[in-house]
C-alpha cells in the first residue's frame, strides 16, 4: 500500500446536521459568544427569501447580524477585498458564509484578510496565511463545491483574470450547518452543475496516486449517493427532500475525499476553460471528465470497475478493463441526461485556445498532474482537449 510510505492529513469540521439545522444558527453564535456576524451570500440568495429565517433566529437570540451580498461567482479578489472592508468599518466579530461555492471562499479568505497585514493576493499557493481569522460558519445552498469542508479557497486574480487557489489551515470552518432545505429551490441547471462537482472531486479523489482507505471510503459513498440522487434532483428536486440530503451529504463527503487525496487532471484543466468560455466550474467539469477517465483507465483500471458498479452499472462478465471503460459510459449518461453540453466548441473554447491552457497548466497546477494515476505531458492534454472539442 503506498500511503503507508507518506503522512496525510484529515479534518472534518464540527457539522451539524439535519432538516432545519440553519434555523440554530442564531442559539449557535450566542453559545459561542459571537453577536456581529457578517453574512456573506449573493443578490440571488438575498432576494430568494432563504435569509429569512437565519435573519429571524438571529432576532430571537439578541445577535446584531449584517448583510454582505456582493459575492461573485469565482471570488473575484476585489469583492473579496471589499467584503474585508465591511467586516471592519462594522466590526464584526463571525463571519458566515452562506450559499454556494463562492459565498463561501470568499467568506473563508475575508476572514482571514482582516487578521492579516497582507494583501489578498499574497494568499495565493500553499500556506501563505500567517494567522487565524474571525470565527467562521459555513451554510452551503447548493450540493456540490463542498467549501464547507475544504480549506481551500479559489480566487480569481485581478491581474490577469485566472482563478487560482489558497490553501490554509486558517481557513476551515469552524461550524458547519447542512440543511437540506435550503437546497430544495435549486434550479436543475444549478443542481446539475454542483451535483457533477460533486461527482469529479469524488472520482478524481479515488483514482488518484495519493488516494488512500480513507479517501475511498469517502469517495465511494459520495459516487453511489450522486449517482442515485443527481437525476431525481435535477428532474423535480423541490419535490424530493431525501434526494436533496444524500446530495448535500455526498458533496460534503466528496470534499473530504478530497482533501485527503488531493486534485487531479480534471480540475487542473478547467480553470482556464472556464476563464476563456466564462462557464460554470460544473459544465467544465462536465466536458472535461469522461476524456480525462479515458485517458486514465490504464492508470487505475481497478478503481474504475468499481466506480461502474458504484453507478449502477452491470459488469457482470466484464474484464477489469472491459468493467472500467463502463464508467467513463456512466458519467457520459449522467452528464447528458441532467443537460450538460458535450462539445467544448459548444460553449466557445477552441483549438486556438490550448496552447495558453498548457502555459497555465504547467505554471500553476502541476500538483493536479503529480497526483494523476497516470503520467501526462503536454501531448496528452493536447490530445484531451482536442478529443473534447
Amino acid at each position: 500500500m503506498e500511503e503507508l510510505g507518506r503522512k496525510y492529513s484529515i479534518c472534518i469540521p464540527e457539522s451539524l446536521v439535519g432538516v432545519g439545522s440553519a434555523k440554530d444558527i442564531g442559539p449557535i453564535l450566542k453559545e459561542r459568544g459571537f453577536l456581529r456576524p457578517l453574512i456573506v451570500t449573493d443578490e440571488n440568495i438575498a432576494k430568494s427569501g432563504l435569509l429569512l429565517e437565519i435573519e429571524d433566529t438571529f432576532k430571537q437570540s439578541g445577535i446584531d447580524s449584517v448583510v454582505f451580498d456582493r459575492a461573485e461567482p469565482n471570488g473575484p479578489t476585489q469583492v473579496i477585498e471589499e467584503c474585508a472592508a465591511v467586516l471592519r468599518e462594522t466590526r464584526r466579530d463571525a463571519v458566515i458564509g452562506f450559499g454556494g461555492g463562492s459565498p463561501m471562499d470568499i467568506a473563508k479568505v475575508a476572514s482571514v484578510l482582516v487578521t492579516n497585514d497582507e494583501k489578498v493576493y499574497e494568499f495565493i499557493g500553499r500556506d501563505k496565511i500567517k494567522r487565524p481569522g474571525l470565527f467562521k460558519v459555513l451554510i452551503p445552498t447548493t450540493a456540490g463545491t463542498g467549501s464547507e469542508w475544504s480549506q481551500a479557497a479559489i480566487v480569481t486574480d485581478a491581474r490577469d483574470s485566472l482563478k487560482k487557489p489558497i490553501f490554509s489551515r486558517f481557513m476551515w470552518s469552524d461550524v458547519v450547518i447542512l440543511d437540506p432545505v435550503l437546497t430544495l429551490d435549486l434550479p436543475p441547471r444549478a443542481t446539475a452543475d454542483t451535483g457533477i462537482d460533486a461527482l469529479t472531486h469524488a472520482i478524481e479523489a479515488y483514482a488518484a496516486w495519493k488516494s488512500t482507505l480513507l479517501s475511498d471510503m469517502f469517495a465511494e459513498k459520495a459516487i453511489e449517493l450522486v449517482s442515485a440522487s443527481l437525476r431525481i434532483a435535477y428532474a423535480k428536486g423541490r419535490k424530493h427532500i431525501g434526494a436533496r440530503y444524500k446530495l448535500l451529504l455526498a458533496a460534503s463527503l466528496a470534499m473530504a475525499a478530497h482533501t485527503c487525496s488531493s486534485a487531479g487532471l480534471v480540475h487542473s484543466m478547467n480553470y482556464p476553460l472556464t476563464a476563456k468560455a466564462h462557464v460554470t466550474h460544473g459544465t467544465a467539469l462536465a466536458l472535461l471528465l469522461p476524456h480525462v477517465m479515458e485517458f486514465n483507465l490504464i492508470g487505475a483500471p481497478e478503481k474504475y470497475a468499481r466506480i461502474a458498479r458504484l453507478m449502477g452499472e452491470d459488469v457482470r462478465g466484464c474484464s477489469t478493463m472491459e468493467a472500467a471503460r463502463k464508467s467513463v459510459d456512466a458519467v457520459r449518461k449522467l452528464c447528458i441526461e441532467v443537460g450538460m453540453p458535450r462539445r467544448l466548441n459548444e460553449v466557445g473554447f477552441t483549438e486556438q485556445d490550448i496552447p495558453d491552457a498548457l502555459d497555465f497548466l504547467f505554471k500553476y497546477q502541476v500538483y493536479g498532474m503529480e497526483n494523476n494515476p497516470r503520467d501526462v505531458s503536454r501531448e496528452d492534454f493536447v490530445a484531451m482537449y482536442t478529443a473534447a472539442l
